[in-house]
């Protein structure tokens, strides 16, 4: 028979308490493979985009909808980015992924603005229509 000792006790407590503190912390960069990818998981990220309304006007008129779908969902870090269920976690994978575009030169210039690929395709998306 095991003798309960008070460092027994606090030992697994603080064990549970850890384990508890690191799923949580966790929890916000799961990634929920039942969530289905949904474009609207992209808003967030429109109001960091300066000339949103502008940059997915100019982007709209070179591309359809289905192209612009397309676009998106052959780069594997938005996809990427769509499947985080904590929206802090999917605006920073978001983020990372316009910077490595910047860093690789990988932009485009829409009604005289300068953005990354993936930020001209989530202001295509993402925006209404009008132009501000």
């Amino acid at each position: 028979m095991v003798a309960i000792s008070r460092r027994l006790v606090l030992l697994t407590l603080g064990g549970v308490v850890v384990a508890g503190t690191g799923v949580s912390l966790g929890a916000c960069q799961a990634r929920s493979r039942m969530a289905r990818l949904s474009l609207e998981r992209l808003n967030l990220a429109v109001a960091g985009i300066p000339g949103a309304a502008r940059i997915g006007h100019a982007m709209r008129a070179q591309m359809s909808q289905t192209e612009l779908v397309d676009a998106v969902v052959a780069q594997a870090p938005l996809v990427s980015a769509l499947e985080i269920d904590c929206p802090a976690s999917r605006l920073r994978q978001i983020q990372l992924q316009v910077r490595a575009e910047f860093e690789a030169e990988d932009i485009i210039v829409a009604d005289r603005w300068v953005v990354s690929r993936s930020e001209a395709l989530i202001a295509a998306l993402c925006t209404n229509g009008t132009v501000a």
